[in-house]
């Protein structure tokens, strides 16, 4: 599908729900005529039932109070899925926008922003502007918090990579399954985009916590007979009282007997009753997400994977529908006469509260699990909508041969599509430094940040932006932004040396390792800076480091003389013509010659041309 299409597939989505918004308004409106209509009648028979039959006033109002709580529930299915079109309404509105290069309508991430992680900082993959802003569309905690673990912790497992790279292609083809289940979570979460910042989710831990308290009745065999003994009990002298073996006295005092016991738990009932009532929506969110997931019928083998583990242990979706309806019955003794009546013969709060502690129990084992798997379709989910607005990216092949990276035609996703210039470069082998140079802004800062950030999509399972890419996976580490700190007392020098011992004790331990460096030894002077540079490299080599190493020191890249087999050079140009720097952002072999700091100082007046005498 070519980008063209996609934007008028967005576009068209978008002015199909539109459409249906239209026509469910005004059909919510009508309803809701109609409802004012029938109180309006149920109003007049009650006002003239006095001089109206009896029996015609009960039937009257037995149709219309039926009628009226008919559309009531039509109201209530009507206004939740007027909210889900206006979900989806803003889902292809949000994509057409970040298909013209804006993508600040989703979450950027910020509170995963770690200065001390291996590469996640040096190569933007949070914040403002970033990789996870670009690619997520999570809608639940658990999915933000799975896709920024995938974005930072490289997988070496080639098996699973090319599992995810499946199940990415497989979701990206479903895009009504994965819009629906975005739509569905946020309606079933009002209150998501006011948590979005938090990286603990608090709806899977106060259901844990609420989930793993003590039960009082399930584990006590007594009161497991008991809720069965007493209202048969109860019911065996109401039928002998009808036969008037025995006076109603009996079972009037038994059922007295049922309502004292129920009083003397009440408190732990109203308690219960409290807590499961406040758990409503959490449960129904997950709830809706697991009957999407739990019933799709995907092929991929990952997928098939999370779904089997839904149904381990039964239907998971099931289970959160035996708790809705124990909600449902729980909630029949707001009714006082009703709920009075039940508990008189059947104990029914307790009755309740023992089928909720079973519950209970099932819940505590699986979930976790749940929130897990639900997480795991979220991340996908915005990796498949990465895919699919990015026709031109591909997936890479993953080699298990020693080390190898290989990529044609490689850009930087965060470029805009119109702006990006693209470039070929491998590596293959371990101990294989390539020594980048060139001048101000012609590029090379950009082309360490492209290969890493390709590395981070290919083993998360996701396409690249590449027309081709080969790799082996192993773990990144960079030295690109480093950062003093005051609050510690560490000037920039000394932070940027303790992250270059970081790299390598981490080699050290014999682990191999792809480096990428950024102008080495910033903090110090020009000549103890080239030999302290030359000695990292070397020093790299020994310990069989791979990576790039970006340097205006041209010096540095006659290291490929003294070793030819591991180090070779790499260069960005800059010309001048008409009095204008010229860059092509092209990757070249060789050593660069063009300097421009003192073009551009000159040329904006920082520095004259000519000093006076």
């Amino acid at each position: 599908m070519s980008l063209k299409n996609i934007i008028e597939s967005y576009k068209t989505r978008k002015n199909s729900y539109s459409s249906k918004l239209f026509k469910l308004k005004n059909k919510n409106r009508l309803v809701s005529y109609l409802r004012a209509l029938i109180f309006i009648i149920i109003s007049v028979i009650l006002y003239f039932s006095g001089s109206m039959n009896i029996i015609l006033v009960v039937i009257f109002l037995i149709i219309f109070l039926s009628l009226f709580l008919f559309l009531i529930k039509i109201n209530i299915n009507l206004k939740k899925t007027i909210k889900k079109t206006m979900n989806l309404i803003t889902i292809n509105d949000n994509e057409l926008i970040a298909l013209n290069g804006i993508y600040d309508k989703f979450h950027s991430g910020n509170e995963y922003i770690d200065f001390d992680h291996p590469f996640s900082y040096d190569l933007d993959i949070f914040g403002k502007g970033s990789l996870f802003q670009y690619i997520n569309r999570t809608s639940t905690i658990a999915g933000k918090n799975q896709l920024a673990e995938d974005l930072t912790e490289i997988c070496l497992e080639k098996q699973k990579i090319e599992e995810r790279q499946l199940a990415v292609k497989e979701l990206s083809q479903f895009i009504d399954w994965r819009q629906n289940f975005t739509a569905t979570s946020l309606i079933c979460d009002d209150k998501f985009n006011e948590k979005i910042n938090l990286k603990e989710d608090k709806i899977l831990n106060n259901l844990l916590k609420w989930a793993n308290e003590s039960v009082v009745f399930i584990n006590k065999k007594f009161w497991k007979h008991l809720l069965y003994i007493l209202p048969g009990f109860t019911f065996i002298l109401l039928i002998l009282g009808i036969f008037e073996i025995l006076p109603y006295a009996f079972m009037t005092l038994s059922a007295l007997i049922n309502i004292s016991i129920i009083g003397f738990y009440l408190k732990k009932i109203n308690s219960e009753h409290t807590k499961l009532g406040k758990r409503t929506n959490s449960l129904k969110k997950i709830k809706e997400l697991i009957g999407i997931t739990e019933f799709s019928d995907f092929t991929s083998n990952y997928l098939q994977k999370l779904i089997s583990k839904l149904t381990e242990t039964g239907s998971s979706y099931n289970q959160l529908l035996k708790l809705n309806k124990i909600l449902q019955a729980f909630d029949i003794r707001l009714n006082m006469l009703v709920g009075v009546l039940l508990n008189a013969f059947l104990l029914w709060d307790l009755q309740i509260l023992h089928r909720l502690e079973k519950q209970k129990k099932i819940l505590k084992q699986n979930i976790s699990n749940w929130f897990i798997i639900i997480g795991e379709f979220d991340a996908l989910v915005s990796f498949a909508n990465f895919h699919y607005n990015n026709p031109g990216y591909s997936f890479p092949n993953i080699s298990e041969e020693e080390f190898i990276f290989k990529i044609k035609s490689g850009g930087h996703p965060l470029i805009y599509r119109e702006n990006r210039v693209t470039n070929d470069f491998e590596i293959i082998g371990l101990k294989k430094i390539s020594i980048v140079t060139g001048a101000n802004m012609a590029g090379k800062s950009t082309f360490l940040r492209t290969t890493g950030i390709n590395m981070v999509l290919a083993a998360a399972g996701a396409p690249v932006c590449a027309e081709k890419m080969i790799f082996t996976p192993i773990p990144v580490y960079t030295s690109v932004r480093t950062n003093d700190s005051l609050h510690k007392n560490e000037s920039y020098f000394y932070a940027e040396l303790m992250r270059l011992k970081k790299i390598t004790d981490y080699l050290k331990t014999g682990k191999k390792l792809f480096i990428i460096l950024d102008e080495m030894l910033k903090g110090t002077n020009s000549k103890d800076k080239h030999t302290g540079s030359k000695g990292l490299i070397e020093q790299l080599i020994r310990l069989n480091a791979s990576g790039l190493a970006a340097t205006h020191d041209i010096q540095l890249g006659k290291l490929s003389e003294e070793h030819p087999i591991n180090i070779s050079n790499k260069r960005f140009e800059v010309e001048i013509l008409n009095n204008e720097l010229v860059f092509d952002y092209k990757l070249k072999d060789g050593i660069s010659q063009n300097l421009n700091a003192s073009f551009l100082m000159k040329k904006y007046g920082i520095i004259k041309v000519t000093l006076n005498k």
